[in-house]
């Protein structure tokens, strides 16, 4: 924690807040001491220079859209790049970095069946001090043929999590030879002569709609927040 505000201030004090051992022998010029107010070496100093000083460090990092709200900052991407961290935290300085990954949708199908949506992921991992690929997945394209249609891609963060991409809504058009919904992040719905909707990824997202069979054209894909819902 940072040194007071106020009242005395020992040699002992800053040695312990640059992370020595109390009692243990230092000197006001050692690297560490004068690295709490940015001092060069040799320089002239007072003790009262040190009120509030810290040896804390914050993680610092490049890459993005960034935006910081407090002792908060956040990078956005919207396409793949690069997060680039220069300083990790340390000290009262968090060292924890916080994600959210959204893959890309599946598209839908050609009889109303939706396309699931991509999968969500939160989580947290501890920042070192080098490059992680980011990788922003695209949605799905539909097409009335299913095999000129094609998935979602998948987002992650490279070395630390990834994002499954949304499944496919069910393709009845060329029954019985048509294409199930397919699973994803969520799943895909299912359409008329093929119900079954798509099973969505654990803790990413949710299963497909079902509809019933000839009597319903489609059934809406999975979502982040709850399943796609059926036709009545």
């Amino acid at each position: 924690m940072a040194l007071q505000s106020s009242g005395a201030i020992s040699l002992d004090d800053m040695h312990v807040e640059a992370g020595g051992s109390t009692g243990t022998i230092c000197s006001i010029n050692d690297s560490d001491i004068r690295d709490m107010i940015d001092k060069a070496d040799g320089a002239n100093v007072s003790f009262n220079e040190y009120y509030g000083a810290s040896s804390s460090t914050f993680v610092a990092a490049t890459g993005g859209s960034t935006t910081t709200s407090g002792n908060y900052k956040f990078h956005y991407f919207t396409s793949s790049g690069t997060l680039s961290i220069s300083s990790t935290g340390s000290g009262d300085g968090s060292n924890t970095v916080d994600y959210i990954i959204i893959a890309g949708g599946g598209p839908g199908g050609d009889g109303r069946s939706g396309g699931g949506a991509g999968g969500y992921l939160t989580g947290t991992f501890s920042a070192a001090a080098q490059s992680y690929s980011i990788t922003v997945g695209a949605g799905g394209t539909g097409a009335l043929n299913p095999n000129n249609s094609s998935h979602g891609a998948n987002s992650s963060i490279a070395g630390v999590a990834t994002a499954t991409r949304g499944g496919k809504g069910a393709q009845y058009q060329y029954y019985p030879y048509g294409f199930a919904a397919t699973d994803g992040g969520s799943g895909g719905g299912g359409a008329r002569y093929l119900p079954d909707g798509g099973s969505g990824t654990s803790g990413q997202g949710n299963d497909g709609g079902d509809t019933n069979t000839s009597t319903n054209p489609g059934a809406g894909g999975g979502g982040k927040g709850s399943a796609g819902g059926s036709p009545g």
